[in-house]
């Protein structure tokens, strides 16, 4: 909501002729000299355009924002059963508002899916074959796919994409859709135990890459695969489904959608190098989740006194 108001703010000044982010500069945590973002506490701002114009919130980047928040309402649509009507309609509405300001081509491609999973979640319960549901998802991802076909951040962006990776032009590799052909090498030589994180071993089949500064590659599926073993990315896989699993009371749609969500983040941001996506690592227990262990129970009292005897 935060991210939200003060972004809102932003775009408000711009009509005004008033650059509300300039404003915030002199406060900035982190700026430098001839830096093009810098942040306040919990907002991160853009100098130039189009970057000027998303909304980031307190991350790096806004992908990474909009990777959090698919994220958010992945959960939200899986426990809305705990939410009146109208408190899960706002708590969606404002965190997809929120999420459309990032402007994220990934973020806007899963948030598609997101939609279909909310659709399907919210007409039958039941664990019968869901044909209603099923065609309402996908009128809703059609409808969703007309509008965002028509943003300039959506299909040019995936055909740059594309080209650059085609032409090999510089720094092809850290490319998002780059980063999988790069990355398949490495898998390829060492599927099962993988590189390491150390530029030296992870990037040792490129060893011109090596001395550069390396703070993750552009994808962060592949890259989490090259670095540490598709096993260890396969067992991430399994251990997510299963928590979705659960919390979507055993329905395997709705917990594979959900899955998928967070399978289309990881293309777009390295999420598995920060703990929030790695707990899902923490999920294998039949009766327990990792989510059993962050909230507190009272300890049960005594219903009677006990015998004094």
């Amino acid at each position: 909501s935060l991210a939200l108001a003060i972004y809102f703010a932003c775009q408000a000044g711009i009509l005004l002729g008033v650059d509300v982010a300039a404003m915030t500069r002199p406060f900035a945590l982190n700026d430098s000299a001839g830096s093009v973002s810098w942040s306040i506490l919990l907002q991160t701002f853009f100098q130039d355009p189009p970057d000027a114009n998303r909304n980031a919130g307190m991350f790096w980047e806004p992908g990474a924002l909009a990777g959090y928040l698919n994220l958010a309402l992945v959960f939200l649509c899986l426990i809305r059963t705990r939410f009146t009507r109208k408190g899960y309609f706002i708590r969606f509405a404002v965190l997809s508002v929120c999420l459309l300001t990032t402007k994220s081509t990934v973020g806007y491609i899963a948030y598609g899916v997101v939609l279909c999973m909310e659709v399907i979640a919210r007409t039958r319960p039941g664990g019968q074959f869901n044909l209603p549901g099923y065609v309402s998802a996908g009128l809703a991802l059609a409808v969703f796919c007309v509008l965002a076909a028509n943003q300039d951040f959506i299909a040019p962006k995936i055909e740059n994409s594309i080209q650059v990776v085609t032409e090999r032009t510089a720094n092809w590799q850290t490319d998002r859709i780059g980063t999988i052909v790069f990355d398949l090498d490495y898998i390829a030589a060492r599927p099962l135990t993988g590189w390491g994180m150390r530029n030296e071993t992870r990037l040792a089949l490129d060893p011109e890459l090596t001395d550069a500064e390396e703070n993750g590659r552009g994808n962060g599926m592949s890259n989490f695969a090259a670095t540490f073993g598709v096993v260890a990315l396969g067992v991430w896989l399994v251990s997510s489904y299963r928590t979705l699993l659960r919390l979507a009371r055993r329905r395997k749609v709705i917990a594979a959608l959900g899955l998928l969500v967070l399978v289309i983040s990881l293309n777009g941001e390295c999420f598995l190098n920060y703990p929030l996506f790695l707990i899902f690592f923490f999920s294998f227990s039949p009766k327990r989740s990792w989510s059993h262990f962050l909230v507190w129970r009272p300890p049960r009292l005594l219903s009677h006194a006990p015998n004094s005897s």
